[in-house]
């Protein structure tokens, strides 16, 4: 099965190094999250892992072929096996939806049934029947959107990279959307970056979040959220006082106590149920101060947050 592997990528333009000390890999069936604050890199390794920008050292291989070999005929076969959506769909807008995804078709070398089969068939899918044959300059922002999603899919391709693919999409262009990526994952690599981090979330199997052009987490989504349950937060409306704190440590089921910022402690736990109850006996008999004592959410943009900008406080919670 094809899959795509990045090995020790860096990336540069001139003189600025703009990624590096990157390496990953996607298997099919897979989904992957690029994340970054702006100017991280993302866009650069789209670039490169779409057959648009060299690497300066390192490779990116596709079913095991360097997707920048010598021989340029070697490298058109290549990346025809690649879709690539940019963050700014490449439309022409004085051609129909119709037109311009035939000319997609023949720029990919896909004979009149195959590119008739597969216009018809996204068409349905991504429901652009009734856009065919209107002028793409005068279609929505979403509509455009799903357009330039139809040409980065139409011919098949192995890879598939997606730069904000739910830009500019209302909520129910959105769930449609998202439902064709996820059945269009099945035998494929997609790699999909978005500022939008619950799409990610429910979109991606794995993450990896960059900052300042390297990597700083590669992890499963699944595992992301598990590592965070067994956290407990107890806000304080005064000051949480050395005797109190030397308590909470000890109590059943508390491991240690992870954090205190701004009137909030966060405590890890080896039993969450068993810590939860006795942190409500510890309150009741001290008569601690205590306003709250709630689960931090497992969130996304939590972990965003603390990885890009040394932000720790997590401020979502849910009931423990």
């Amino acid at each position: 099965m094809p899959s795509v592997e990045a090995i020790a990528l860096e990336l540069s333009y001139g003189s600025r190094l703009a990624v590096a000390e990157l390496s990953f890999e996607v298997v099919p069936g897979r989904v992957l999250g690029l994340l970054g604050p702006n100017g991280a890199g993302k866009s650069t390794t789209m670039n490169a892992l779409s057959g648009l920008h060299a690497p300066v050292t390192g490779q990116v291989l596709l079913d095991g072929e360097d997707l920048y070999p010598p021989q340029p005929a070697k490298a058109a076969r290549i990346r025809r096996k690649i879709g690539y959506l940019p963050e700014r769909p490449p439309l022409d807008p004085e051609l129909t939806v119709e037109e311009y995804l035939e000319y997609c078709g023949q720029l990919r070398g896909m004979d009149r049934m195959a590119r008739q089969g597969a216009l018809n068939r996204l068409c349905g899918e991504l429901r652009l029947e009734d856009e065919r044959r209107r002028v793409i300059g005068r279609l929505s922002k979403g509509t455009r959107q799903r357009v330039g999603l139809a040409q980065a899919v139409l011919h098949g391709p192995e890879l598939v990279v997606l730069d904000e693919p739910i830009v500019g999409l209302d909520p129910n262009q959105t769930d449609q959307v998202r439902g064709f990526l996820q059945g269009l994952r099945e035998g494929r690599c997609i790699v999909i970056s978005s500022h939008l981090l619950h799409e990610v979330g429910s979109l991606c199997d794995e993450i990896l979040v960059l900052r300042d052009g390297r990597p700083v987490l590669h992890q499963n989504v699944s595992a992301l959220a598990a590592g965070q349950t067994e956290l407990l937060h107890m806000r304080w409306y005064e000051p949480v006082t050395p005797d109190a704190l030397q308590e909470l440590a000890s109590l059943p089921g508390i491991d240690r106590i992870e954090d205190v910022t701004s009137g909030v402690v966060a405590l890890r736990c080896r039993d969450r149920r068993r810590a939860f109850r006795s942190l409500v006996r510890a309150c009741s008999a001290n008569g601690w101060p205590v306003e709250e004592i709630f689960r931090p959410n497992p969130s996304l943009e939590t972990v965003f947050r603390r990885l890009t900008t040394g932000e720790r406080e997590e401020r979502g919670r849910q009931g423990p």
